[in-house]
């Protein structure tokens, strides 16, 4: 009986456990290594402190990342449309909270990340905020 229990014990503990990392199922966007750390008071960023206001950082993913202050936390996305293969008109052009592909001309909201009738959302990364700077990546 002692044996039966441990057994339960240790499969439901294992069964239970969940991976803490991002899942992309979209077949058009790769899965590059992101890990980025963006310092809030650079002036390229400080607009970031305030909510409702958008930046974008180059360099990193496939077209960049923009980043959004919601007023209750970050969000960061990566700068490429998710709905079709990469091209020349991928990237994302933005406008205040929006964010229009000028290939298929679906139109994301960067508070949710998703756009009208769009079959995929913004492709999602994790940000982890430190007062003084932002961790942005896919870790």
């Amino acid at each position: 009986m002692k044996k039966r229990f441990l057994f339960f014990l240790l499969l439901f503990s294992v069964l239970s456990c969940s991976k803490d990392e991002f899942y992309n199922p979209n077949p058009y966007l790769p899965n590059y290594v992101v890990d980025v750390r963006i310092p809030l008071s650079l002036p390229l960023y400080s607009n970031l402190q305030y909510p409702g206001n958008v930046a974008v950082v180059q360099g990193y993913g496939i077209n960049g990342i923009i980043v959004i202050n919601t007023g209750t936390g970050f969000l960061a996305y990566e700068r490429t449309c998710p709905n079709h293969e990469i091209r020349n008109c991928s990237a994302l052009n933005l406008n205040g909270i929006e964010a229009t592909c000028s290939c298929d001309e679906y139109v994301y909201n960067l508070y949710l990340g998703i756009a009208n009738n769009a079959p995929y959302a913004l492709k999602q990364y994790r940000v982890i905020d430190y007062g003084s700077y932002l961790q942005i990546g896919n870790f």
